[in-house]
């Protein structure tokens, strides 16, 4: 009985959190294509220990991504070991445009656009 108990409570916990307003891409490139004024779109791009630089502009302006350090050995950190991360929201309606430039050491940079349409 209250093992049943338990399993229905973490399935509404799920069910709550998979309804969340924020839209979470990671590290891929399956940006929603519409969200609503208030939501927040978090996405992320590996730190790869210096080799790569990335810039990211939303509507022109530069943004700046937390630096989330995940993977450690023997309480160290691993160089790479980490991700940068994101944060956009929505503020008001209209189209938003996240242009976001990798450029590898000693290579060319590759710039992916991504328009999302904010509704009221």
């Amino acid at each position: 009985m209250i093992r049943s108990m338990i399993a229905v409570f973490f399935m509404v916990i799920l069910t709550i959190g998979a309804s969340a307003a924020d839209h979470q891409v990671g590290g891929g490139d399956s940006f929603p294509k519409e969200v609503k004024v208030g939501e927040v779109i978090t996405f992320d791009r590996p730190a790869v220990g210096g080799r790569n630089k990335v810039d990211v502009t939303v509507n022109g302006q530069p943004v700046t991504g937390e630096l989330e350090r995940s993977q450690s050995t023997n309480g160290r950190t691993l160089i790479g070991g980490g991700k940068h991360k994101f944060k956009v929201k929505a503020e008001k309606a209209g189209d938003i445009e996240i242009n976001i430039t990798i450029t590898p050491a000693g290579g060319q940079s590759v710039t992916k656009k991504h328009i999302i349409s904010v509704k009221d």
